[in-house]
């Protein structure tokens, strides 16, 4: 019988910035403490020259974001495990840190098809018309992100942004001459107003087949304030 209580079982995303080659070194120590897989993005730092942002990182650098789930009951140590191979208590070697998760889809071994989990913030909103907004983040195989668009935008979505990173997870990685193949993956960042985010989320879990194994992953995020949204009429 489980004895795994329910916050053992709510996933959380750890995020983390490092210098760019060091992504393998986080994935490994991160698998070894219990997460599955990862998906790693490219960027560079912004922060002027001789200064570090508050990524905790120069600005001359190329990065790596390694986004990678866990649940609950391993997040503390894959957490402690980056923390402690990357020495992130020194200046100039990156950041992590544990987002919530609101819903999550595509984890078909957890055992649900889209797991949900109670919202946390409570946000103090002063315009009886203000529109909130949740962020759905969805990492399929590279050459899928079409359908994901589509999708979202027949659910009542207006669009989406697409990054390109690669993967590494336990069921998907394979190997050549012992050496690790990752796939290349399409990253969909999805604004949505709250009112239709779980339509929006269901149809891509619908389309992109998430509820089968290696087709993807889905998970949405709450967004306290959101700015730049001009294009909106009403």
């Amino acid at each position: 019988m489980s004895t795994e209580t329910t916050t053992d079982l709510r996933h959380k995303l750890i995020f983390t910035v490092v210098k760019k080659g060091a992504a393998l070194k986080v994935i490994s120590a991160a698998k070894k403490a219990g997460a599955e897989g990862a998906t790693t993005l490219l960027g560079h730092g912004t922060a002027p020259p001789g200064t570090f942002s508050l990524w905790g990182l120069g600005q001359s650098l190329e990065k790596e974001i390694v986004l990678i789930m866990a649940r609950g009951s391993v997040v503390e140590s894959v957490f402690t495990a980056i923390r402690r191979i990357m020495k992130l208590h020194k200046p100039d070697t990156g950041i992590s840190l544990v987002v919530d998760i609101l819903q999550l889809a595509g984890c078909v071994h957890i055992g649900r098809k889209i797991q949900k989990n109670p919202r946390k913030s409570v946000t103090n909103h002063s315009m009886e018309n203000e529109v909130l907004y949740d962020l759905i983040v969805t990492i399929v195989n590279s050459g899928h992100s079409d359908e994901v668009m589509q999708a979202s935008r027949e659910a009542g979505a207006e669009g989406g942004t697409i990054i390109h990173g690669r993967g590494s997870g336990i069921h998907e990685t394979s190997s050549l001459f012992s050496m690790a193949i990752e796939p290349e993956k399409d990253i969909i960042l999805t604004l949505v107003e709250r009112d239709i985010s779980e339509k929006v989320l269901k149809s891509i879990v619908e389309r992109a087949q998430l509820n089968e194994p290696g087709k993807g992953i889905a998970f949405m995020l709450e967004v306290e304030q959101a700015a730049g949204i001009a294009h909106r009429t009403k």
